[in-house]
């Protein structure tokens, strides 16, 4: 509830945003405003690293900078569930290796951050 009293780095352009938390283990969404938004990780990243205030982004975005300890997680007992990463591409009846290759090293990546199972399929 604190949160609408300070500056928010929105993500998108969604209007309103909400940010999703997980309190005494349940769902709880919060809508949010602040003066600066962008639909760009990197440049709300830096926002954040300039002490323009706070965001939510994802781990793979904030790990470098909180691990080196530019950045600090707040509201840390309260982080949302790990959202669903997708990697979507055409099937083909020759199996496309550079393809096959990208996805399963996304999923590799991706999924050694928050240890959440990651899976990529063909259309």
């Amino acid at each position: 509830d604190q949160l609408k009293q300070h500056a928010c780095l929105l993500y998108g352009h969604a209007r309103p945003v909400e940010w999703h938390f997980r309190v005494q283990g349940k769902a709880r969404r919060v809508l949010v405003e602040g003066r600066m938004r962008a639909n760009n990780g990197d440049i709300l990243l830096q926002a954040a690293l300039n002490g323009l205030g706070l965001t939510q982004l994802p781990g793979f975005i904030v790990a470098k900078a909180l691990q080196e300890g530019r950045l600090l997680a707040v509201l840390a007992e309260f982080e949302p569930e790990a959202g669903a990463a997708h990697v979507v591409y055409p099937c083909h009846r020759q199996p496309n290796l550079a393809v096959r290759a990208f996805s399963d090293l996304l999923c590799a990546t991706l999924g050694a951050s928050d240890g959440a199972p990651i899976a990529a399929s063909a259309l």
